[in-house]
Protein backbone atom coordinates (compact mmCIF):
# COMPACT_ATOMS: atom_id res chain seq x y z
CA UNK A 1 0.00 0.00 0.00
CA UNK A 2 0.94 3.36 -1.19
CA UNK A 3 1.89 5.80 2.21
CA UNK A 4 1.46 8.93 0.33
CA UNK A 5 -2.08 7.74 -0.20
CA UNK A 6 -3.02 7.95 3.62
CA UNK A 7 -1.13 11.29 4.18
CA UNK A 8 -3.30 14.17 4.75
CA UNK A 9 -3.52 16.97 2.20
CA UNK A 10 -2.25 20.04 2.77
CA UNK A 11 -4.48 23.08 2.54
CA UNK A 12 -5.21 24.18 -0.96
CA UNK A 13 -5.30 28.04 -1.82
CA UNK A 14 -8.61 29.01 -0.91
CA UNK A 15 -8.61 26.98 2.41
CA UNK A 16 -5.31 28.38 3.38
CA UNK A 17 -6.69 31.94 2.29
CA UNK A 18 -9.52 30.59 5.16
CA UNK A 19 -7.15 30.58 7.67
CA UNK A 20 -5.44 33.49 6.74
CA UNK A 21 -8.55 35.51 6.93
CA UNK A 22 -9.29 34.16 10.60
CA UNK A 23 -5.72 34.70 11.86
CA UNK A 24 -6.54 38.30 10.50
CA UNK A 25 -10.10 38.62 12.25
CA UNK A 26 -7.93 37.95 15.41
CA UNK A 27 -6.49 41.47 15.30
CA UNK A 28 -9.61 43.45 14.29
CA UNK A 29 -10.06 44.88 17.66
CA UNK A 30 -6.26 45.33 17.90
CA UNK A 31 -5.99 42.98 21.23
CA UNK A 32 -5.16 39.32 20.95
CA UNK A 33 -6.73 37.83 24.18
CA UNK A 34 -4.81 34.22 25.30
CA UNK A 35 -8.01 32.68 24.12
CA UNK A 36 -7.31 33.95 20.54
CA UNK A 37 -3.94 32.75 20.40
CA UNK A 38 -4.59 29.35 21.39
CA UNK A 39 -7.11 29.13 18.66
CA UNK A 40 -4.56 30.10 16.60
CA UNK A 41 -1.66 27.54 17.92
CA UNK A 42 -4.75 25.00 18.24
CA UNK A 43 -5.28 25.43 14.17
CA UNK A 44 -1.53 25.43 13.36
CA UNK A 45 -1.03 22.23 15.41
CA UNK A 46 -4.18 20.59 13.94
CA UNK A 47 -3.56 21.29 9.96
CA UNK A 48 -1.70 19.94 7.63
CA UNK A 49 0.56 22.56 5.77
CA UNK A 50 3.63 22.82 3.36
CA UNK A 51 6.64 24.94 5.20
CA UNK A 52 5.43 27.89 3.20
CA UNK A 53 1.97 28.06 4.48
CA UNK A 54 3.30 27.35 8.35
CA UNK A 55 5.35 30.02 8.03
CA UNK A 56 2.89 32.88 6.90
CA UNK A 57 0.66 31.57 9.36
CA UNK A 58 2.80 31.73 12.16
CA UNK A 59 3.85 35.45 10.69
CA UNK A 60 -0.17 36.17 10.73
CA UNK A 61 -0.65 35.53 14.57
CA UNK A 62 1.84 38.17 15.32
CA UNK A 63 1.23 40.82 12.67
CA UNK A 64 -2.22 42.27 11.63
CA UNK A 65 -2.97 41.68 7.90
CA UNK A 66 -6.78 42.87 5.68
CA UNK A 67 -9.08 40.95 6.67
CA UNK A 68 -10.78 41.97 3.80
CA UNK A 69 -8.16 41.31 1.04
CA UNK A 70 -7.87 38.04 2.66
CA UNK A 71 -11.51 37.01 2.53
CA UNK A 72 -11.59 37.90 -1.10
CA UNK A 73 -8.79 35.45 -1.91
CA UNK A 74 -11.21 32.19 -0.24
CA UNK A 75 -12.64 30.81 -3.63
CA UNK A 76 -14.50 28.57 -2.43
CA UNK A 77 -18.02 28.45 -1.69
CA UNK A 78 -17.60 25.73 1.29
CA UNK A 79 -14.23 27.58 2.30
CA UNK A 80 -16.40 30.65 2.73
CA UNK A 81 -19.45 29.21 4.59
CA UNK A 82 -16.25 27.46 7.08
CA UNK A 83 -15.12 30.71 7.69
CA UNK A 84 -17.98 31.80 8.70
CA UNK A 85 -18.62 29.04 11.12
CA UNK A 86 -15.05 29.53 12.54
CA UNK A 87 -15.12 32.87 12.92
CA UNK A 88 -18.67 33.29 15.04
CA UNK A 89 -16.67 30.68 17.59
CA UNK A 90 -13.73 33.07 17.21
CA UNK A 91 -15.18 36.22 18.23
CA UNK A 92 -17.29 34.40 21.05
CA UNK A 93 -14.04 32.53 22.61
CA UNK A 94 -12.83 35.49 24.49
CA UNK A 95 -16.36 36.17 25.59
CA UNK A 96 -16.37 39.82 23.98
CA UNK A 97 -17.88 40.17 20.18
CA UNK A 98 -17.17 44.35 20.34
CA UNK A 99 -18.40 46.47 17.55
CA UNK A 100 -15.69 46.56 15.41
CA UNK A 101 -15.69 42.51 14.59
CA UNK A 102 -19.63 43.01 14.02
CA UNK A 103 -19.03 45.11 11.32
CA UNK A 104 -16.13 43.53 10.26
CA UNK A 105 -18.39 40.12 10.30
CA UNK A 106 -21.13 42.03 8.32
CA UNK A 107 -19.26 43.64 5.61
CA UNK A 108 -17.73 40.41 4.79
CA UNK A 109 -21.19 38.64 4.92
CA UNK A 110 -22.25 41.21 2.24
CA UNK A 111 -19.29 40.61 0.04
CA UNK A 112 -20.08 36.77 0.39
CA UNK A 113 -23.50 36.89 -0.96
CA UNK A 114 -22.54 39.39 -3.19
CA UNK A 115 -20.20 36.79 -5.00
CA UNK A 116 -22.54 33.96 -4.91
CA UNK A 117 -22.58 32.42 -8.00
CA UNK A 118 -26.06 31.37 -8.03
CA UNK A 119 -26.06 29.53 -11.39
CA UNK A 120 -23.13 27.51 -10.09
CA UNK A 121 -24.07 26.56 -6.98
CA UNK A 122 -27.67 25.35 -8.33
CA UNK A 123 -25.49 23.28 -10.94
CA UNK A 124 -22.92 22.54 -8.07
CA UNK A 125 -25.94 20.72 -6.20
CA UNK A 126 -27.18 19.23 -8.97
CA UNK A 127 -30.70 20.65 -8.23
CA UNK A 128 -33.42 19.13 -10.07
CA UNK A 129 -36.04 22.04 -10.73
CA UNK A 130 -38.01 22.69 -13.51
CA UNK A 131 -37.35 25.57 -15.66
CA UNK A 132 -40.59 28.17 -13.85
CA UNK A 133 -38.61 27.39 -10.34
CA UNK A 134 -35.24 28.08 -11.65
CA UNK A 135 -36.22 31.11 -13.68
CA UNK A 136 -37.72 32.26 -10.59
CA UNK A 137 -35.19 31.60 -7.91
CA UNK A 138 -32.56 33.25 -10.46
CA UNK A 139 -35.27 36.31 -10.80
CA UNK A 140 -35.60 36.10 -6.42
CA UNK A 141 -31.73 36.09 -6.41
CA UNK A 142 -31.29 39.29 -8.43
CA UNK A 143 -34.31 40.77 -5.99
CA UNK A 144 -31.77 40.05 -3.10
CA UNK A 145 -28.34 41.53 -5.04
CA UNK A 146 -30.73 44.65 -5.31
CA UNK A 147 -31.86 44.99 -1.77
CA UNK A 148 -28.18 44.38 -0.73
CA UNK A 149 -27.14 47.01 -2.74
CA UNK A 150 -29.37 49.26 -1.43
CA UNK A 151 -27.33 48.83 1.85
CA UNK A 152 -28.47 48.85 5.72
CA UNK A 153 -28.07 45.99 8.16
CA UNK A 154 -31.83 45.14 8.08
CA UNK A 155 -31.64 44.61 4.07
CA UNK A 156 -28.76 42.53 4.46
CA UNK A 157 -30.46 40.52 7.17
CA UNK A 158 -33.50 40.22 5.13
CA UNK A 159 -32.03 39.12 2.04
CA UNK A 160 -29.93 36.71 3.85
CA UNK A 161 -33.05 35.12 5.33
CA UNK A 162 -34.81 34.80 1.93
CA UNK A 163 -31.38 33.67 0.39
CA UNK A 164 -31.15 30.57 3.07
CA UNK A 165 -34.59 29.65 3.82
CA UNK A 166 -35.46 26.23 2.67
CA UNK A 167 -37.57 25.99 -0.76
Amino acid sequence: MDSAANKPQTLNESQFYMWRTLFALVHADQVVTDEERKFMEGALDKLTLTDYQRSILVSDTMEATDVGEMFKRITAQKDRTEFFHHARILVWCDGDFDKQEQEILQKLERTHVADVDFAALMTEVNLSFDDEEKENMLQEHKQIEKEIDSGGNDNLLSALKKLFRPY
